[in-house]
C-alpha cells in the first residue's frame, strides 16, 4: 500500500511538501497522467530529485500526495450536525472537484491504467474511515439505524456525481443534491424531469 501524507509537518519539510503538491497539481491540470515524470515535479517544485525519490519513489506516491494535498481543503468532512446537511455539503464539494481541471485529470488517470487504479483504489482506503465517520455521527444521533449500509449508499450518493459530472457532462448543484438526498434518505424522487 502507497502512504498518504496527511498531517501537515511545518518548516522547511511542510513547505517542501507543499511546492510538490502544487507542482503535482499543475502538472496533472497541464499534461495529465501521462506527463507526469518524477523530473517534472522535482523542477517544477525547486526540489533536488534526492529529496523527490525519497520522499515519493513513484508516480503514485506523488499522485497519492497532491491528492491528499488538495482534497483535504477541496472535500473537507466536517460535522454540519445532521447526516443531511454532513452528505449535501461532501457531495457538494466532491462535485466541485469533479468538474475541476484536476478532478478530471484525476479521473482519466484513474481509469486509464493499472497505475491509476492503484492510485484510486489507495486513496479511497485513506479516506473511507472519513466518509464512514458521517454515517456513524449519523447513527450516533438517531438519524439513522445501527447496521445501516453506509457503503452501499455512499456508493450510490458519489456514483450519482459520476453519472452527472462525467456521463450527462451537467454540473452538481444543490437540487441535484437535494434530488439525490430525497431519494436515498426518504424514499422518494421528484417526477423525472419535473424537479
Amino acid at each position: 500500500m502507497i502512504p498518504i501524507t496527511k498531517v501537515r509537518p511545518g518548516g522547511r519539510t511542510a513547505r517542501v511538501a507543499d511546492r510538490v503538491a502544487v507542482a503535482v497539481r499543475d502538472t496533472l491540470e497541464a499534461d495529465g497522467f501521462d506527463g507526469l515524470t518524477l523530473q517534472g515535479v522535482a523542477e517544477r517544485a525547486a526540489v533536488g530529485r534526492a529529496t523527490l525519490y525519497r520522499r515519493w519513489p513513484t508516480r503514485a506516491a506523488l499522485v497519492l500526495h497532491g491528492l491528499a494535498w488538495a482534497l483535504s481543503d477541496a472535500v473537507p468532512i466536517i460535522d454540519h450536525g445532521s447526516l443531511r446537511a454532513d452528505l449535501a455539503a461532501t457531495l457538494r464539494s466532491i462535485g466541485g472537484f469533479l468538474s475541476s481541471r484536476l478532478g478530471q485529470a484525476v479521473v482519466a488517470a484513474a481509469l486509464g491504467s493499472e497505475e491509476g487504479q492503484a492510485i484510486r483504489r489507495t486513496f479511497w482506503e485513506g479516506r473511507a474511515p472519513e466518509i464512514s465517520a458521517i454515517f456513524d455521527r449519523a447513527i450516533t444521533r438517531g438519524e439513522l439505524r445501527f447496521g445501516f449500509d453506509h457503503e452501499a449508499a455512499f456508493a450510490m450518493l458519489s456514483g450519482s456525481l459520476y453519472f452527472r459530472v462525467i456521463v450527462a457532462g451537467e454540473l452538481v448543484d444543490d437540487d441535484w443534491i437535494r434530488r439525490v438526498l430525497l431519494l436515498l434518505l426518504d424514499g422518494q424522487s421528484p417526477t423525472w424531469g419535473n424537479s
